[in-house]
This record gives C-alpha cells, sequence and structure tokens, in this order.
C-alpha cells in the first residue's frame, strides 16, 4: 500500500483517518471530517392498515362465579385422589389375598417339615437305643460275640 518515499504517518491517515500524535498527549487522533455526514433522507411514510378494534371487554366475574369455579376445581382434585385410594385399596387387598394364599402354603410346609423332623427323631432314637441294647448285650453275654 505504501510506495517508496510514502509516509507511514500520511498512510493512516489516509486509510483510517486518524493521526499519530507526539508529545504530553500521544497515540492516535481521528481527524475532524472535512465535511458533514450525509443526512438520511426521510422515508415516504408507510401506509399501514388500521389496527383491529380492541376485542370487547369482559367484566371481571363475580365472587359467586370465582366460588363456583373454585369448588369445581377441588372437586375434582378430591374426585381424583378417591380414585387412586381406591385403586391403591384394591392393589392392596389383592396382595393381602396372596399373602393369605402364601400363609397357608407356609403353614401345609411347616406342618410337614414338622412331622419330618418328628420321625427322623424318633428313628434317631430308635438307633441309639438299639446301639444301647447291643453295647448292653456285649457288656452282659460277652460269648455271644
Amino acid at each position: 500500500m505504501a510506495g517508496p518515499g510514502d509516509d507511514e504517518d500520511d498512510l493512516l491517515d489516509e486509510l483510517f483517518g486518524v493521526t499519530w500524535l507526539d508529545g504530553p498527549s500521544w497515540g492516535f487522533a481521528r481527524r475532524p471530517a472535512p465535511y458533514p455526514p450525509p443526512r438520511a433522507v426521510p422515508a415516504a411514510p408507510r401506509r399501514t392498515r388500521r389496527p383491529a378494534p380492541y376485542p370487547p371487554r369482559r367484566r371481571p366475574p363475580s365472587e359467586p362465579a370465582l366460588l363456583a369455579a373454585r369448588y369445581e376445581q377441588e372437586k375434582a382434585l378430591h374426585r381424583r385422589r378417591v380414585a387412586a385410594l381406591k385403586a391403591e385399596i384394591a392393589q392392596l387387598r389383592r396382595e393381602a389375598g396372596k399373602a393369605g394364599r402364601d400363609a397357608a402354603r407356609w403353614r401345609e410346609k411347616a406342618e410337614a417339615w414338622r412331622r419330618e423332623a418328628v420321625r427322623l427323631a424318633r428313628a434317631r432314637d430308635r438307633t441309639v437305643v438299639r446301639r444301647a441294647v447291643r453295647r448292653v448285650r456285649a457288656l452282659a453275654f460277652p460269648q455271644d460275640r
């Protein structure tokens, strides 16, 4: 951009419109504009459609109407809660029925285990008694061996 012999300060001035200042206030300073900036030509006013008239204002609801609306909301809320509680009760009843069936099954198993334990205890007692009898016989009648 700068040719041979061109001063860099002049180049800055031509490119950016700034001048380098030396001395107590050093840095770049803008030069004043040689002529005022062009004025914007006012545009012709745009023709717009008229805005639609505002809708008629509704009167605020009366206090009884507000109370009735609030009552309906609360009634709907309570209906939902009642339906949820009914569903929960039905679920709990199903689970309780299942638990009842399970408890009966567990009772049957417990009774079977008890019977098995009694049978095993009697068998063990028999073997203990038989063993004791054999020992006593062996002590009493050593020649029968």
